[in-house]
């Protein structure tokens, strides 16, 4: 016992070590190892409207969100994919998020791969780091207007309703790509 308890707080001190590298933040949750957090920073968002790239180097897909119609090569991307596109960049722009991967998918990281996920954005109230909201980026977009949802992807029964209502939402107030044309 006395071994696990040493190997448990080596592997705790390297992936500190990981995290202050790469710029992470790690956060507990219920003092739990499982269910820590770790904040990362948004470097980029490429040019699909739907990809990220974090500070950790894993590159993710907002699962259950879809932007509009993408050019394809040579083509010019309509408006309200430029919408898209420019309200997510705007979204993360210098931004900490933490990510939440859906049931099943596996993580071994490849810095090729890109892995469905859900990202909640900690917006931090009045400047005041101690204050802050974790709001789904994935709902975000969808309240926004900036996709169509592709609630097929989202086993979470919880996230599927919140992510179903954000566009009913955007659609009722006819925001974004369902505005009047």
């Amino acid at each position: 016992m006395l071994l696990t308890m040493r190997y448990f707080m080596m592997l705790s001190i390297l992936a500190a070590m990981c995290c202050v590298h790469t710029g992470c933040i790690t956060e507990p949750v219920n003092k739990t190892p499982r269910e820590t957090r770790i904040l990362v920073r948004v470097l980029r968002v490429f040019s699909d409207a739907e990809t990220l790239e974090l500070s950790s180097g894993v590159k993710v897909r907002c699962v259950g969100f879809r932007p509009p119609a993408k050019p394809k090569i040579g083509q010019r991307p309509s408006p309200e994919f430029l919408l898209a596109l420019e309200l997510i960049r705007e979204l993360t722009a210098d931004a900490q998020v933490w990510i939440k991967f859906p049931a099943g998918v596996k993580l071994v990281f490849d810095p090729k791969k890109i892995y469905p996920a859900y990202v909640w954005l900690r917006q931090t109230g009045s400047g005041n780091v101690s204050e802050y909201e974790d709001v789904l980026l994935n709902a975000m977009l969808l309240r926004a207007g900036a996709g169509i949802p592709a609630l097929d992807e989202v086993p979470d029964k919880e996230i599927r309703e919140l992510m179903q209502g954000a566009a009913g939402e955007a659609r009722q107030k006819q925001k974004g790509i369902w505005g009047k044309k």
